[in-house]
This record gives structure tokens, sequence and C-alpha cells, in this order.
């Protein structure tokens, strides 16, 4: 019974044993690689800690920032402690779980500490600070990914407690802005959680496949030296060979036959008797851009500076794709002068690995570009938000929608108010395909109310505001505020753009959209206020506050300047009769009429304010005395021959008595100089009216 039952242990201990020790070197492998690259992220720890503090410095207590870096310095000794420590144990297999539970106590102290920067050093005034942090944690997190993706719990450990107090410091905010940081912080971390799971598979699996070919290459050796028949015997290797499912193959470089395992010839989806037993038949089969690769590989292989063959190139498939294939060998037998007799080796099909890579690297420029993106975008909004003038505002978007849709063709139109066309305001790319001015009737998108976007122009039915008619794809997005469309902003895609980068732009513009016709509307709003702030609504001209305080400054500039300045004092004669006769509403058409009147004549350096009732003052800079007061009388005259129709008449001709002040050299009081022109409007009531008066002197 013993007897029977001895080669099923036997068997038994050879299936489950390897595998067991596999997976246990292959895991004191991974943390071998964590405590090895270890090293390269202190120096970066402490450089960033110091970057961050001298960053925010202004806006964080010193006592809270060398409290932070104490900590810090502290976690990252005891960090550098522990791999000293493990460098000089060296510890076996059995005692590896213990030194990865250590690792991650570290790496999971590393984190807490950069994690608490989102509630020490997380300025809640400053959103550029803010954006500083979530910058560095970001570089520090994706740093961290390629040292710890190793092993999962590690990454896990770090990225946790440092990302997600971010994602909620940003939440608790309450802003949109913080909300959507929040959020994409948030997804940032499943992104990097995500990339870490595949890199950490895509390590352990080529650690496996590492153990598993060295003890395929020791069980090789063990049956040679079992059985020297089964070297003799081609059919019997060659069963075994077709059971592996990497492909085995042994060349004669003499001759250069070549012996295909069946499973070799077929992941390529040959039939075995397609491919010839011929070296050259498989150098055919290699991508152009690959053949410089191998034949290095091969020649210093033969030189004998390298131990062993290994290269990856790409190969025609029966199919006509390109597999990616990782080939690996090493010269067997060689004459007495060195020279290669005898080479085998393997080749694996690694294309889903190949494949997984260039995602990965896809995502991860994809996500760098988004964050640089973002980064810009926050910039713009930023400046915008300081901004004073439309102007101003549309020479930052300019910059920025430069920046952001690199690569693109784009207009920013703008409306004035509801019933006028929309004029370009800024144009970025190598050709500018909208006119100057056009309809808002012209545009699908204006007239819907939603984006329009055309993939393919000649196909479909284009927007009319074209200057030629558009070639490529693009996208009308409407610029809409409170159910009134203020703008256009149009995105379209250059000769050289791929398809697929345009529509990272369109989404891009979505967003850049609502930032820009938000800083628009505002800035619309103030401008609007500032206007009823500083000018009377009768009259179209500026008000009393507007004139206490500009005349000071002008009295200041004039006197740098050494310029002459002229104040003169206006009243309509006989006002408050011609009220009580009249009406009000006469009143109000013959002050709006000579408002009018003065906004007509006057130069754009003159000011004219209503001063009260029907009291109007004038401030001339650049005039002298003689030349304001002959256009104060051309003023006076023309004031006389007003034509005022109203309702079913006309109304009867009014006058207006000016008196005129001249600012002495020197003089800064406005109150002083106000009081001169003022007199002479008096004396000017008094010797008869509708006459033009000069403080000092008689006409």
């Amino acid at each position: 019974m013993d007897s029977l039952n001895q080669p099923n242990v036997s068997h038994a201990e050879s299936a489950d044993g390897p595998r067991h020790d596999i997976e246990g070197e292959v895991y004191a492998e991974q943390i071998k690689l964590l405590y090895g690259y270890a090293p390269l992220a202190y120096s970066v720890t402490l450089i960033n800690g110091l970057i961050l503090i001298f960053v925010q410095r202004t806006h964080v207590p010193i006592q809270v920032l060398v409290g932070w870096f104490a900590c810090l310095t502290l976690v990252t000794a005891g960090r550098i402690f522990l791999v000293y420590a493990y460098d000089r144990v060296r510890p076996p297999t059995s005692e590896v779980r213990r030194w990865a539970r250590w690792y991650c106590t570290g790496i999971g102290l590393a984190g807490i500490v950069w994690g608490s920067t989102a509630i020490f050093l997380f300025p809640v005034d400053s959103i550029g600070h803010q954006v500083v942090v979530a910058f560095v944690l970001a570089g520090m997190t994706a740093a961290g990914l390629l040292v710890l993706a190793a092993r999962p719990e590690a990454a896990l450990a770090f990225l946790l407690p440092a990302l997600l107090p971010l994602s909620l410091r940003f939440f608790l905010q309450g802003s949109e802005l913080h909300t959507a940081m929040a959020t994409m912080t948030f997804l940032y971390l499943v992104g990097l959680l995500s990339i870490a799971s595949k890199v950490n598979r895509l390590i352990r699996d080529t650690l496996s496949l590492r153990f598993d070919n060295r003890l395929l290459s020791e069980e090789v050796i063990k049956r040679r030296q079992a059985e020297d028949a089964l070297r003799e015997s081609e059919a019997r290797l060659q069963r075994v060979l077709d059971g592996a499912n990497d492909g085995f193959w042994d060349w004669n470089v003499t001759t250069g036959d070549i012996l295909f395992s069946r499973n070799g010839i077929e992941m390529l989806g040959y039939r075995p008797d397609e491919i010839s037993p011929h070296i050259s038949s498989w150098q055919k089969l290699v991508h152009p851009d690959d053949q410089p690769l191998w034949q290095t590989a091969l020649v210093a292989h033969f030189a004998g500076e390298t131990p062993r063959y290994q290269a990856e190139y790409r190969l025609r498939a029966q199919a006509g794709d390109w597999r990616w294939l990782l080939v690996r060998g090493k010269v067997t037998a060689r004459d007495a002068a060195g020279q290669p007799l005898w080479m085998a080796g393997t080749h694996t099909d690694v294309t889903d690995r190949r494949l997984i890579e260039e995602a990965l690297y896809d995502t991860l420029v994809g996500v760098q570009r988004r964050a640089d993106q973002m980064t810009a975008l926050n910039h713009m909004s930023d400046l915008l938000l300081s901004c004073e003038s439309r102007q101003e505002a549309y020479e930052i978007i300019l910059r920025g929608a430069r920046r952001l849709f690199d690569g693109c063709i784009g207009n920013l139109a703008m409306r004035e108010d509801a019933s006028s066309d929309l004029r370009v305001m800024a144009s970025w790319g190598n050709t500018r395909l909208l006119p100057a001015t056009f309809a808002p009737h012209d545009c699908w998108a204006l007239r819907r109310g939603v984006p329009y976007e055309l993939e393919d122009p000649a196909h479909s039915v284009p927007c009319r505001h074209f200057v030629h008619p558009p070639t490529r794809a693009y996208l009308c997005l409407p610029l809409i505020v409170r159910g009134e469309a203020i703008g256009l902003l149009y995105i379209g895609a250059s000769e050289s753009m791929a398809e697929e980068q345009f529509r990272e732009s369109c989404t891009l513009a979505v967003t850049v959209g609502e930032s820009i016709k938000l800083a628009l509307s505002n800035l619309k709003l103030q401008e609007a206020l500032r206007e009823q702030a500083t000018r009377d609504p009768l009259t179209g001209l500026f008000n009393r506050r507007y004139l206490d305080e500009t005349l000071p400054r002008e009295l200041y500039r004039r006197q740098r300047a050494g310029e002459p300045l002229v104040v003169a004092m206006l009243d309509l004669d006989h006002f408050k009769h011609f009220n009580d006769l009249y009406g009000h509403e006469a009143g109000d058409t013959v002050l709006r009429a000579v408002g009018g009147l003065l906004r007509r004549s006057l130069r754009a350096s003159d000011l004219a304010c209503r001063y009260g009732g029907e009291e109007l003052t004038v401030v001339m800079s650049g005039s002298s005395l003689d030349d304001a007061r002959t256009r104060l009388d051309a003023l006076r005259q023309a004031v006389v021959h007003l034509h005022l129709p109203y309702r079913d008449g006309t109304l009867p001709a009014v006058t207006v008595s000016i008196g005129v002040a001249s600012a002495d050299a020197g003089e800064t009081d406005p109150a002083a100089l106000l009081s001169r022109a003022d007199a002479a409007l008096y004396r000017a009531k008094e010797q008869g009216r509708n006459r033009v008066e000069v403080a000092g002197a008689n006409l």
C-alpha cells in the first residue's frame, strides 16, 4: 500500500510545492522592489516639502509649517532607517511579510503627513495656494505610484490618506469650483489606484513568468541529465514544446536551419507548413522598423557582450496584423574560436501587455494634459475675476484660449445688446473663418440655443457666418446667460488635428464657455452699475458725484502737465417759470436736448456734468480761457436755436447763462474754482442772462 501511494505524494509535491514557492518568491521580490525603490523618494519628499513650505509661508503660520515639516522629516528618517535595516538583514522569504507590514506602516504615515497638508497647509482665502497644495499632492502621489505599484497594499496605504483629505477639504469649501476640484481629486485618486492595480498585475505577471522560466529551465536540465535519449528524440521534444504556452526554437547558426515548436508558429496564426524551417523565413516577418533592434541585440550576444539574447519586436501575423513577441535565447554551443554554432530560446506573445502599457501611458499623458488644462483654465478664470473692463477680459481670454485650444482655430464673438449683431472680439489659430460682424440668425447654435457641432460640413448643413465654407469639423457654442445669448464661442479643427483631439477640445470648450460667459456677464453688469452710479439718467451727462471725484484729479494732472484748465457753470434761464408754465415733462425734454447738445459739441477730453436741477458744469482740460469762452458762446447760441418738438407743437426757445473761470497756477482746490465760475454765472444773470461771463473780466 505504501509503495502504491508514494508516487501520488511525489506528484502532489512536484505540482503544488514549486507553485507555492514561486508565489512566495514573487511576493518577496515585490517587497524587495519596494525597499529598492524607496530611497528614490526620500529626497523628492523633502524637496517637495520645502517647496510647499516656501510657497505657503505667506498664508500659513510659520509654527505650523515648521511642525509639519518636522513630522515629515521624522517619518522620512524612520523610513530611511527601515530601508537600512532591510539591506543589512536581507530577510529570507519566510520573514518577508513582517517587513512588508513595517514598510506599509511607514508609507502610511508618510501618506498621513502629506494628507495633513489639506488641513494645516490649506489657506481658505487663497485659491491659488490651494491649487499649489493640490498640485504638490498630485505630483507626490503620481511619483509615488511608480515606487509603490509593486504591492497594492503599499499604494493603498499611501494614496488614500494623501488624497482623500484634500478631496474632502475641497468639497467642504462649498463653491462650485471647489466641488469640481474635489470631484477631480477623487477621480484622480481612483485613477491612480486603478493604474496601480494594473501595474502591480503586470509586475506580478512578469515576476511569475521569470520564476516560471527558471523552473522550466531547471526542469529541462534535470530531464536532460536524467534521459540523454530525450535530446535525440525530436518527436518527443516537439510534444513537450507543443504543450507550453511559449514558442520554442532551436537554431543551427552555421546552416541557418531552425526548428520551431508548433505553438511558436501557431501563435502567429500560421500552419507549420507555411513557414520554412530557415532563419530567413522568420526575418522576413519582422516589422521593418524593428529590424535594427533585434539585429543589434543578436550581434551583442554573439560577441559575448550579453549573457542572454533578449528583444521585443513585431512580427506580421497570418491575418496581416502585427504581434509583439518577447524573444529570448542563448548560444548553447560555440566552436574553438568562440563563434556560435547553436542557439536556442523562446518567444512569447506580449501583445496584450504592450497594449496595456500603451493604454497606461496614454492615460497618464491624458491625465497630465487635463491637469495642465485645468491649471490654465483656473489661471484664466482667476484673471477674469480681476478684470475691470470687457476689453481687458477679451485679451485674457485670447491668451488663455491659445494655450487651452492649441492646434484649433477659434473665435469669440460677442453682442453689446439683445438687438445688435455679433462682433468678433478674439481670434486664435492660423486661419480666421468668421467675419468681423455677423447676424445671430446666421448661426444654428444661436438660433436653437444649444451647441451645434458638425463632423463633416461637406455632408451637413453648416452655419452661414463663415468667410469661406468650412471643410473641417467645428463646434459653435452659444454663450447664454439668464436666457439671453450674449455671445458665441467657435472652435474649429485644423488640418493636422486628429478627431479624438478635437473631441477633447469640444468637451473642454463647454467648460471654458461657462467660465467665459459668467465672467463677461459679471463685467457687463459691473459696467452698467458703474454707468448708473456716474451718469445722470435724464441728460446722459455725468452726475455731480463723478464731478467731485474727477475735478480734483484733473487739477493735479494739469498742474503736472503745465496745461490750462477752464470750468464753466451753465444755468437755463427762467427754467422754473418754464416748468410751471409747460410742465415738468416739457422741462425734462429741454434738459435732455441740452444734454445731448453738450455731448455732441464738446471734445472727448472735456467733461460735462449735471450739477443740479437746471445747472450744468463743463470742465475743459487743455483749453485757454479765450478758446473756452469762444466755444461756450457758440454753445450758448446753439441752445437758443434748439428746435424742440413737443406733443402736437414745438416748445419755445430757451436761453442759457454761462459763468467761466480759469484755474490759477498751482490751484488744486476744486471748490474755490467752482465758486469763481458760479460767481461769474450770477453776474451773467444780473447783466441780462443769455450771455457768457468770465470770472474777473467783463465781456
